[in-house]
């Protein structure tokens, strides 16, 4: 069974000049799967916080694999924005939801560990 819905954006100034620095290509793209517990399937906000929640998995997972491409040592942590490029393809996988997506990510500090 699948639901298809048609709307329209309509995104605030800032929002759009965030939107055309992103479509540039000075902007890196990354892509991930995440994964979530399936939650109560009886209630409606368990399901949309346990698919928020792979989508918030994917999205880490996604600038991990980034850096790890980049960043000889794992980061303490990392600071920039975050945003889907398309929209997230959901399924079941092993008894949880699974999420895969395609993000545009702006890296802007990256806070390595101190050595002691």
């Amino acid at each position: 069974m699948r639901l298809w819905v048609w709307m329209d954006y309509h995104p605030l100034e800032n929002q759009q000049r965030r939107l055309q620095v992103w479509r540039s290509g000075n902007v890196r793209t990354a892509q991930a799967t995440g994964y979530a517990p399936m939650g109560l399937p009886d209630r409606l906000m368990g399901r949309l916080e346990t698919r928020r929640t792979a989508l918030e998995d994917a999205a880490r997972a996604a600038v991990r694999a980034m850096l790890q491409g980049s960043e000889r040592n794992r980061p303490k942590e990392a600071r920039g924005y975050i945003g889907l490029q398309s929209f997230p393809y959901y399924w079941v996988d092993a008894g949880r939801w699974a999420c895969s997506a395609r993000f545009f990510v702006e890296i802007i500090e990256i806070v390595p560990f101190s050595a002691y």
